[in-house]
């Protein structure tokens, strides 16, 4: 995964039209995004990656939960988001791959302790079948 632009069809892409609005995480002990985004910011937790691809993997998380809220409400209304739902879950296995990604490149390739938990916890949470 060590390259500069990823390829996809246009169909996958998904455009965020408020990416400061942060989604709730799929399960309960998920990754708060308000907070990962001030620790790249004061570079204290991901202070040790690269900020442009933590950035990206930030914001990819916080699309694949978006994209997951609007299923669940649409079949809460009884509705059945098929594309939608295999789009989710082809996003959940990039979004996974972008964070692993990222946290083995941290800190030249020694990412510390504290960032394997951060993967893990995000990994659990998008491996998690919450629809």
């Amino acid at each position: 995964m060590n390259r500069e632009y990823e390829q996809v069809d246009v169909g996958t892409i998904i455009l965020d039209d408020n990416p400061t609005e942060y989604a709730s995480p799929l399960v309960e002990n998920g990754v708060d995004i308000k907070s990962l985004k001030n620790n790249l910011q004061t570079q204290s937790l991901l202070g040790q990656c690269n900020y442009d691809e933590a950035t990206g993997a930030i914001n990819k998380l916080n699309v694949v939960r978006k994209l997951a809220s609007h299923i669940a409400q649409a079949k809460s209304d009884g509705t059945e988001p098929k594309i939608a739902s295999a789009y989710l879950q082809t996003m959940k296995e990039g979004t996974q791959d972008i964070w692993s990604h990222l946290i083995a490149s941290c800190n030249n390739g020694k990412p510390s302790d504290k960032l394997k938990k951060l993967k893990s916890q995000v990994v659990a949470e998008l491996v998690t079948d919450t629809l």
